[in-house]
């Protein structure tokens, strides 16, 4: 289940600055869960800083920063919720290329959705898009999740701008989802990308939207959730009553 809030092309993020206290117990059990993750993800799992949202309006979305281990811990245990009130700030979108949309096929080894098709791309908004006024600039976040998760320049990127945001029931994560054309065509992209470390995606495939339908009842169950909520908000494939 997901709920939608439809945005402003301009819409801004405001960092308030909070520093909620968390109790000894619930720090507890976020430490035990982030060094058995340690164990399993070794050096690839870094402690950042990531945005929580506290209020969404269609021209300003506000929060403050946690570290990422409070995020991975809710995660982990969504019952943590009930403490943490955690409703992590993300990226993602629909980026198009004369060939049509592109798609990447998530790493075994990432923390959620491991080993399943994606729109591309995707990422957390951590701190270092902070500016000093506590403004949070979420367009070059995405840039940024395109050119590492693509192998491609920041001047490939043409057009872009969010339409919605789509928070999730069960994880209560909120993607700002963005459209976004690509000046660069498939026979620059996939050469780029293949010679991309693959970090974040395994594979990547460009489908014209026409096919769209049909690469999805193709993957079946291997499409994330969030990409098939927005594929079916912009009209390309329909949901079941119980997961729209």
């Amino acid at each position: 289940m997901f709920k939608v809030y439809g945005l402003s092309p301009n819409v801004s993020v405001i960092d308030t600055g909070e520093q909620p206290d968390i109790e000894p117990s619930v720090q507890a059990t976020i430490d035990s869960i982030w060094e058995a993750e340690k164990k399993k993800r070794g050096k690839a799992l870094f402690n950042g800083r990531a945005f929580n949202v506290i209020n969404i309006t269609p021209e300003q979305i506000s929060g403050y920063y946690v570290n990422y281990d409070q995020v991975l811990a809710q995660h982990r245990e969504p019952d943590l919720f009930d403490q943490l009130n955690l409703r992590p700030l993300a990226v993602c979108g629909l980026a198009v290329v004369k060939q049509g949309m592109v798609f990447g096929l998530r790493n075994e080894n990432l923390t959620s959705d491991a080993g399943m098709w994606e729109l591309a791309a995707s990422g957390n908004v951590d701190d270092s898009v902070r500016l000093d006024d506590g403004s949070v600039d979420i367009r070059e976040q995405f840039i940024r999740e395109l050119c590492e998760e693509l192998n491609m320049p920041k001047s490939a990127v043409d057009e872009i701008a969010p339409f919605a945001l789509f928070e999730d029931a069960h994880t209560h994560v909120c993607d700002i989802v963005f459209e976004t054309q690509l000046s660069i065509g498939a026979e620059t992209l996939f050469p780029l990308f293949n010679e991309s470390g693959r970090d974040e995606y395994v594979a990547i495939d460009i489908i014209a939207q026409h096919d769209v339908k049909s690469f999805v009842q193709l993957m079946k169950g291997s499409v994330t959730p969030i990409t098939q909520e927005i594929l079916a908000h912009k009209g390309y494939i329909k949901l079941m009553a119980s997961s729209a």
